[in-house]
């Protein structure tokens, strides 16, 4: 729990902004060609294709008994993102 607190507390660090938002939520609804996922800002984008490039023994490790300065470590190689 603390962790993904760590996680939102980067988010508001350096939030995006709403009509970013906006502009996504209005692109999924006019669609033609509607996706799963809609990706809104640097973060979501470094979180996406930072789990797109390790295993998923990768990702389980990194719910593992770690240290914080471990696993801000791999995240920040990971996903680009400073907890």
């Amino acid at each position: 729990m603390r962790r993904n607190g760590k996680l939102f507390a980067a988010g508001f660090r350096n939030p995006g902004r709403s009509e970013t938002v906006a502009e996504v939520i209005f692109e999924a609804v006019m669609t033609d060609r509607p996706r799963l996922r809609y990706l809104v800002g640097v973060d979501a984008e470094g979180l996406a294709a930072g789990r797109a490039r390790i295993s998923d023994e990768e990702w389980v490790a990194m719910g593992g008994e770690l240290s914080d300065a471990e696993y801000n470590a791999r995240f920040k190689q990971h996903f680009g993102i400073d907890l």
